[in-house]
């Protein structure tokens, strides 16, 4: 077997709730209609510690006023993640955009940034 490391995500930190590990979430930089921005690449909470408030509070600490636009997307056929972000970025109070993905693309996508 053979392993190897990416260059990416940019950084990685593990989430914990009152001394509990409850997740990780992943931050890449990408490209994305020809700029350099930040992406939410990946967010996990354990299945035990959701509807706690872990993802929005995570979303809110790094999408903050002077971060610019990021990027958050998800599967196409992932309906839960997708149901999940369009209604609770909203009630976060970001500015929220959904470009139209290209025909071919597995996902949804979110471009968010902090008021």
């Amino acid at each position: 077997m053979e392993a190897t490391l990416r260059d990416t995500p940019t950084w990685a930190q593990l989430l914990w709730l009152d001394g509990v590990l409850c997740g990780f979430v992943l931050v890449d930089e990408v490209e994305f209609q020809g700029h350099r921005i930040p992406e939410l690449a990946d967010l996990f909470v354990l299945p035990t510690h959701r509807g706690k408030g872990i993802a929005r509070e995570v979303v809110a600490r790094l999408v903050v006023p002077g971060s610019g636009r990021w990027l958050l997307a998800t599967f196409r056929n992932d309906t839960v993640a997708h149901a999940f972000w369009r209604r609770n970025l909203p009630k976060m109070g970001l500015t929220i955009e959904t470009p139209a993905p290209p025909d071919d693309s597995d996902f949804h996508f979110f471009l968010i940034s902090a008021a």
